[in-house]
């Protein structure tokens, strides 16, 4: 669901004049004491979000205990629906069907708001589903093109993979940034949905925004030709066979950046199959050896997999206890060690 205009249904609690709009001047010097929220006003966001709050626990939505954007009604027994949140859209799920059509039915008695029926396309991101299969598919392919095209790369040549070891060396710099910044940030909000095999990439090329060079930029297109090749690539759940387990993995390069010795962690973890969550990025300390590396990457995987417990736990669903995989012995060691935890 979508609310209309969204903005306007919240109050203003603090006091805010404008000019008269154009059009509607009545030939005075008077101004108009402003008390809905408009499109432009730095306070009109705060106001909707406060607003929207009132709105869910009118209809005894309580928030998740981990995300404020993710609401949580538990009817009777397993009965529940769960509503999130960006914005003014609503994504609305529950297991049963007939609790959807009754919140939707409500909401429309108070507010304006668009019913887009199933969900398919959510903020570039287009979600199918293969009930005979139990799989969901969740992929930006529309996006993709749009990327390629608006940068000159929709005929480019195909490449396997995202990125090659780059060798510190001199290069002449970018004579501006502007597009380079363009293009990074729409890979950034790529990586961020639906592609954790780029977030390598996209990670070592965001680290020269404010003075890229010609490598850098080199860098940025292989990452547009691997996508072109790659371009109906997405995350897949579910799956006859798939467990409701939570399990990740992490690691880290020892000293991986040449110029600064930094390591770099990764992780990612997966639920009924597929990624839910990833990172890619540097750490903040010169790390000794590759036990202390390693460690380190550990310890930011355990910190998300307590969020993503409390997250979803939060929705009502048990969890078995995670399972978080390392490849360095040394790492494990100090973690099991009770002497360095107390």
């Amino acid at each position: 669901m979508d609310f209309v205009t969204a903005f306007l249904n919240a109050e203003v609690d603090v006091q805010l004049y404008m000019q008269q709009p154009q059009g509607y001047e009545d030939g005075t010097s008077k101004v108009c004491k402003i008390q809905k929220g408009l499109y432009g006003l730095k306070q009109a966001p705060r106001g909707w979000n406060q607003k929207l709050n009132e709105i869910m626990k009118s209809f005894n939505f309580e928030k998740n205990i981990a995300d404020d954007s993710v609401y949580i009604k538990h009817i009777q027994n397993d009965l529940k629906i769960i509503v999130a949140v960006y914005v003014d859209d609503l994504i609305i799920l529950s297991n049963n069907l007939k609790e959807i059509e009754v919140f939707k039915r409500e909401i429309k008695k108070l507010y304006n708001v668009k019913d887009l029926g199933e969900l398919s396309l959510i903020l570039g991101m287009r979600w199918e589903r293969n009930r005979g299969e139990r799989k969901s598919n969740l992929k930006q392919t529309n996006y993709i093109q749009e990327i390629l095209e608006k940068f000159g790369m929709q005929d480019c040549k195909v490449v396997s993979t995202p990125a090659v070891k780059i060798v510190e060396e001199d290069s002449k710099k970018l004579p501006t940034n502007e597009k380079y910044m363009e293009v990074v940030g729409s890979l950034i909000y790529l990586t961020t949905c639906t592609r954790p095999d780029i977030a390598y990439s996209v990670s070592k090329v965001s680290e020269h925004l404010k003075d890229p060079t010609e490598k850098d930029w080199i860098a940025v297109k292989r990452i547009l030709r691997y996508l072109k090749g790659t371009q109906g690539v997405g995350l897949v759940f579910g799956g006859k066979e798939a467990r409701k387990d939570l399990e990740g993995w992490v690691d880290a390069d020892w000293a991986g950046d040449v110029k600064s010795r930094l390591s770099r962690s990764g992780y990612v973890f997966k639920i009924a199959a597929g990624a839910i969550s990833w990172s890619s990025k540097k750490q903040a300390n010169v790390a000794l050896s590759t036990a202390e590396a390693e460690y380190v990457s550990g310890c930011l995987g355990t910190q998300e997999v307590i969020w993503l417990r409390r997250f979803i736990g939060g929705l009502g669903e048990r969890l078995n206890t995670p399972i978080l995989n390392m490849d360095n012995q040394g790492a494990i060691a100090l973690g099991k060690n009770s002497v360095h935890h107390i």
